[in-house]
């Protein structure tokens, strides 16, 4: 089993129980798939490919989950950020691995944004907070979410990238 197999594994094992529980929400194995599947569905109409990295830039929450499984079942590499880190150390992660999507929330919006305004690659901002209007400059997480997707995926190997993680001690870049 591949890590892209995990959540389809869990919701034919077990459809109806808890697979994220998040302050007072509950995500079934069964609605975790399908906000995940809905996702990649959006995805794809943004030309998501095999091998494209995906910066996400949130704290822990079930966005985290669906958006990482989403961005897996293209093939594509998650870049999960630091939120802790600062405007140049997410600077260079951002440009060092490519990434071209960067999902993010209100609270790193405007830093979101003005990484966006230098770093080439970066060319668009997904917000996912569902309380806030994004800026017409920024796609609404929920809207990307489309009926399940017909299309064959890439099939990913146990050889595939599944995350790009960057580290780093106290005194250097990640």
């Amino acid at each position: 089993m591949v890590l892209n197999d995990l959540i389809t594994s869990g919701r034919k094992s077990f459809p109806k129980k808890p697979a994220l529980v998040y302050e007072n929400e509950v995500l079934t194995y069964q609605k975790l798939e399908l906000e995940i599947n809905q996702l990649t569905a959006g995805l794809l109409e943004l030309d998501v490919k095999f091998g494209d990295r995906i910066a996400i830039f949130l704290h822990n929450r079930p966005e985290f989950i669906v958006v990482y499984f989403a961005i897996l079942r293209l093939g594509a590499i998650p870049v999960p950020l630091n939120y802790l880190w600062k405007e140049e150390e997410l600077s260079f992660v951002i440009s060092d691995s490519g990434a071209k999507i960067l999902f993010t929330e209100t609270e790193f919006l405007k830093l979101s944004l003005n990484l966006r305004n230098f770093i080439p690659n970066l060319g668009k901002v997904i917000l996912v907070d569902h309380n806030t209007t994004p800026p017409e400059s920024v796609i609404a997480y929920r809207s990307l979410f489309r009926p399940e997707q017909k299309k064959p995926l890439p099939i990913t190997a146990g050889s595939d990238v599944a995350v790009l993680i960057y580290t780093s001690g106290t005194t250097g870049f990640p």
